[in-house]
């Protein structure tokens, strides 16, 4: 493996077989100058490993992989930050795949204006071209994050995901800017934290990454467990940054930030919900934890999103739909 590269692709792996070659394929295709690729097994029972090792046999200078029992994404992609050797680092998911050109670009313009995040645009993938282009992106020259975080929420365009951006490593290093361990939806709070964090931050709309849908991903199921799990996070990442923000940013700043928590909050319970088959409500300990947060400071009556955001948030999905079939 290069001691020293431009840029350290990071691939967590879990049972992807059907998709590794596709991902793997398509960054060999970008002809970058420097990179190296970080293959971290989180525990995979299928031949995703031996896909994997196939790659580094191939490329031996290029790809490294190593495999550790099953810990979940963000112990994967930690894992990868740590033994990243390059200048910016890239967080790709493994059932997705690049675009035939576009990261060449964006790691030139990071590196030419030393920032420490590029956002680049992406395409949706239903199951074959053509593909769908994603119209939430705001582009946006040299800013700090905070500022492309704020216009982002203002106008309902932010995109969280950490595969639609390149980080300096340097950066990352830091900030301590690792992921937590156990915790869905993880993008949310990783990428709000990266983006107060930076103070040079670029968002070029070049289309380079094509995002995956597909039946059974860890975004389509609804199990009971799953969906309790999802409420879980969302409630931690939401106390995350109600502490987060409070003594850094405006009270405008943080309320944007926290009405994105509580529309989160609210679809996790409505799944919730939508999942559990006795009819006992939602826990009282969840409407308990819920009002601790006094997320009502936060909500905007005056739109009818956010009046049912908080009566899912404060009543339970049972008790909304009372509420809706008295009203009409």
């Amino acid at each position: 493996m290069n001691s020293s590269v431009a840029l350290s692709i990071i691939v967590p792996i879990y049972n992807v077989a059907e998709f590794l070659r596709t991902c793997l394929d398509s960054i060999i295709a970008q002809q970058l100058a420097s990179y190296q690729v970080l293959l971290v097994d989180d525990g995979s029972t299928d031949t995703s490993g031996q896909i994997a090792e196939e790659y580094v046999a191939a490329y031996p200078t290029i790809f490294s992989y190593r495999k550790q029992t099953n810990q979940g994404v963000s112990s994967a992609r930690n894992a990868g930050i740590k033994a990243a050797s390059g200048e910016y680092l890239f967080f790709f998911d493994p059932d997705d795949y690049l675009a035939a050109t576009g990261l060449a670009g964006m790691l030139a313009i990071a590196q030419q204006q030393e920032l420490d995040m590029i956002a680049g645009n992406f395409c949706h993938d239903y199951g074959g071209e053509p593909y769908k282009p994603n119209r939430s992106f705001i582009e946006a020259d040299l800013c700090t994050g905070l500022e492309w975080l704020e216009a982002s929420l203002r106008k309902r365009k932010f995109i969280p995901a950490i595969w639609s951006k390149l980080h300096k490593r340097q950066f990352i290093v830091q900030h301590q800017l690792y992921f937590v361990e156990g915790l869905q939806h993880e993008d949310q709070l990783y990428a709000i934290e990266c983006l107060l964090a930076a103070t040079r931050l670029a968002a070029i709309d070049i289309p380079f990454y094509i995002y995956r849908h597909r039946e059974g991903s860890l975004t389509s199921r609804r199990e009971t467990v799953r969906a309790l799990k999802a409420v879980e996070s969302n409630m931690f990442t939401t106390r995350k940054l109600l502490d987060i923000t409070d003594k850094n940013l405006s009270t405008k700043q943080r309320k944007l930030i926290m009405e994105r928590c509580i529309k989160l909050l609210g679809r996790s319970v409505l799944e919730l919900r939508q999942s559990i088959s006795d009819e006992s409500g939602t826990p009282e300990s969840l409407i308990e934890q819920l009002n601790e947060l006094r997320l009502y400071r936060f909500v905007r009556f005056s739109r009818f999103s956010h009046i049912i955001d908080w009566l899912t948030l404060r009543l339970g999905y049972d008790h909304y739909l009372n509420w809706r079939e008295r009203k009409w």
